[in-house]
């Protein structure tokens, strides 16, 4: 069994029986999943692990792939179990594993988890003290860059999600336990959020959102700008201060109050704009009107 990502060239080596090629940046080989004479598969390097896309139009995602590569030890394992435990793998972007999550058999209807990281000579250390919070699944999430990322709450269900040819990423331990130190990974990626069908799932999804929110920029009159002058929670405080003094209420000029406006502001979509839709609309490089408008940090 392999223990590292396959380079492009010796995917296409080990697949193709002599009958793969080069054609610019992707290597053409035959597919592992279909019974494929004529070579349908695409691989290409990207950052961490080759790119698979089959193009016979036979349905092969690339989970069923990267199954397929498993099976026949061209591609390093995802996810092991031992004793009933599932186990789900935490790796940085060079496909190193930084830690586990493990999920026991239910005990009744209650799941039971539990996190542990290596403790250099063999062993587990059961928890994630000073151990840097990835998101599940990076390499693949990386090596998908041009995809739209999902977000359910758990490791199952990005599985899931892959098993289809979705690309999926989520936290570790959790509900509610979405870290800044995760949002860094999805600068710039088009997110979809899919909150579970309760009050936790929910606030797990709202609060997800709030962490992956872009940033306020200004227009300046030549340029758009970042608003690194904290103009834009000026704004809300002077709707505040106003409101306060026409209802005579000095709670609507509360900081609760003022952080409620900007988050009803963030949550209206007329407020949002893509880095794709202002390079499709130069118009929003050449209006002479001052315009406020969210960008996704591009």
């Amino acid at each position: 069994m392999i223990g590292r990502y396959p380079t492009a060239k010796e995917l296409a080596e080990k697949l193709g029986n002599g009958r793969h090629r080069k054609a610019g940046k992707e290597w053409k080989t035959l597919c592992p999943v279909h019974d494929d004479h004529n070579p349908s598969l695409s691989v290409t390097e990207g950052r961490v692990a080759p790119l698979l896309v089959c193009r016979a139009g036979r349905g092969c995602t690339q989970d069923a792939i990267i199954a397929e590569l498993r099976r026949r030890g061209l591609w390093p394992e995802k996810r092991a179990s031992f004793d009933g435990n599932i186990v789900y793998s935490y790796e940085d972007e060079s496909g190193r594993e930084r830690y586990q999550v493990i999920r026991a058999p239910p005990n009744g209807s209650k799941k039971q988890f539990w996190q542990r990281r290596p403790d250099g000579h063999g062993g587990w250390i059961n928890n994630l003290r000073g151990v840097e919070r990835l998101p599940y699944r990076l390499p693949d999430l990386l090596a998908s860059e041009d995809a739209r990322v999902l977000i359910p709450e758990g490791e199952k269900d990005c599985d899931a999600l892959f098993g289809i040819g979705l690309v999926a990423t989520c936290n570790s331990e959790g509900a509610g336990k979405w870290r800044a130190e995760i949002s860094r990974w999805l600068l710039g990626r088009d997110v979809v959020i899919l909150p579970d069908n309760d009050d936790v799932g929910r606030a797990h999804a709202q609060a997800v959102a709030k962490h992956l929110y872009g940033k306020w920029v200004l227009w300046e009159g030549g340029l758009w700008a970042y608003d690194r002058t904290l103009s834009i929670l000026g704004m809300a405080r002077l709707i505040c201060s106003r409101a306060a003094a026409e209802a005579a209420s000095a709670r609507l000029y509360s900081a609760r109050c003022v952080h409620a406006v900007l988050n009803l502001a963030r949550a209206d979509v007329r407020h949002i704009a893509r880095a794709d839709q202002w390079d499709a609309d130069p118009d929003f490089f050449n209006t002479t009107k001052p315009r406020k408008e969210r960008s996704d940090g591009h």
